[in-house]
């Protein structure tokens, strides 16, 4: 019998066992468990648990593997260390790396689950889903890596050739409707394939392919979160490349905030030093602006940025980009058209590489985090200046691995966590 990721792993053991026996160890049980989920800062590559998990009524492939993203992080400093280090271990065989010895799969979780025996939580270990993680090896050393035959694949096909193209149709006549979808489906994938292939750099997103969508097998009206979008279109215009030949990031050529004062600036963005950081950042590039910036001083204010991913062909068919947010709130208001509900403000967090990493370095050596809280381009009154200024908020740096969740089966590099409070230094970064 193959190994079934979907429903052995994701679904069984993971959600039916891992997630009821950390909560039970966890200190304030389910309601510190959905406190941690609702409180985790919103990334548009994340779902967010806005209501916790302890109330999630259909588990889903889905959803499960979107727990299991920040499942780890969420145990630390409320469980104890054995608790985290088999919660690490499932989470390594539910998302096994080829860089990764298979003589290592499940080892720290086998090696450490006897703490639920030790919390009273459990008596015993004799789950037949549990046992069988112990033969994924030997299933992949003798039929290949589990997502060769995993139940997932086929029951994406239900979705993308009964589903999808259903309803496509209007439900008149379906099954020749439904074929004719399917058939201009494929020829639009073949044909995209061929321009891969025939033109070097071109890059598309492929309809109808099971590799390029995130929706759950079990529910595709439970889908994680889209892909990153770019900038609207509606009020800030067509994307802006960096340079031509090479995108390092894009902004959109019309800035959403054309003329905001830097008083609202500081009041609105979280920004309270932004004209003093400004004259800090103007004279560090030995700028001498023809007018000194002043609080009535109007900026043109970016909603986001799209920062393009280098592409692995092996991972995914398309491009990806990483959407950078920095949006002020807005209150309710009452239009013609009905109340128009008040929004969130989004100041996503960043990583920036201070220095470049060596071959005898940590992944986490020479990057800082940060918020990032505003977006925007220097006027030409107040000095020449070609590319889109950040306002960052930094935090404490990283703090070294915590040694105690550094699992067997790692490089022993360890796992870093953030500070909770962020420094007094503000400055400007160039993108």
């Amino acid at each position: 019998m193959t190994p079934d990721i979907l429903h052995e792993l994701h679904n069984g053991v993971f959600s039916d066992h891992i997630v009821k026996w950390a909560t039970e160890a966890t200190a304030g049980g389910a309601d510190e468990i959905d406190n941690r989920f609702r409180t985790m800062p919103p990334h548009p590559s994340l779902r967010h648990f806005v209501k916790g998990i302890s109330l999630t009524s259909q588990g889903t492939g889905n959803k499960r593997k979107n727990m299991e993203k920040v499942f780890l992080g969420v145990l630390v400093n409320a469980t104890d260390p054995a608790v985290q280090r088999t919660v690490a271990g499932s989470t390594a065989t539910n998302h096994w790396r080829s860089s990764m010895p298979l003589g290592s799969l499940s080892t720290a979780f086998h090696a450490n689950k006897a703490i639920f025996i030790d919390l009273e939580i459990r008596k015993h270990f004799d789950i037949n889903k549990v046992h069988k993680m112990k033969h994924y090896v030997d299933s992949i050393r003798s039929r290949g890596t589990a997502d060769g035959f995993n139940t997932e694949n086929t029951e994406r096909l239900h979705i993308e050739l009964a589903k999808a193209g259903y309803r496509a149709t209007n439900r008149v006549a379906y099954i020749h409707q439904m074929t004719t979808w399917l058939t201009r489906q494929e020829a639009v994938y073949k044909f995209g394939t061929f321009l891969q292939w025939a033109v070097p750099g071109y890059v598309t997103d492929i309809p109808g392919s099971s590799q390029d969508s995130d929706e759950s097998p079990d529910d595709e009206d439970d889908a994680a979160p889209p892909p990153p979008p770019e900038p609207e279109s509606d009020d800030e215009g067509e994307l802006e490349d960096a340079a031509a030949s090479v995108s390092l990031y894009c902004v959109a050529k019309k800035p959403a905030f054309p003329h905001l004062t830097a008083t609202i600036i500081a009041a609105k963005f979280h920004a309270p030093d932004f004209l003093i950081n400004l004259d800090k950042f103007l004279e560090s590039q030995s700028i001498t602006p023809p007018i000194e910036p002043s609080e009535n001083s109007t900026f043109p204010v970016y909603k986001q940025l799209v920062i393009p991913l280098p592409q692995i062909s092996e991972v995914k068919l398309h491009a990806v980009h990483d959407t950078i947010r920095a949006l002020r709130g807005e209150p309710m208001k009452f239009t013609s058209k009905g109340i128009k509900a008040e929004k969130p403000s989004r100041f996503d967090t960043i990583l920036v590489h201070k220095t470049p990493i060596g071959n005898d370095q940590r992944p986490t050596d020479g990057i800082s985090v940060g918020r990032l809280c505003v977006i925007f381009r220097l006027p030409e009154n107040h000095g020449p200046y070609p590319d889109p200024l950040a306002y960052v908020n930094w935090y404490k740096p990283l703090n070294a691995p915590v040694p105690i969740l550094t699992p067997e089966y790692s490089d022993a590099r360890g796992f870093p966590f953030l500070s909770q409070q962020p420094t007094k230094f503000l400055h400007y970064t160039r993108l």
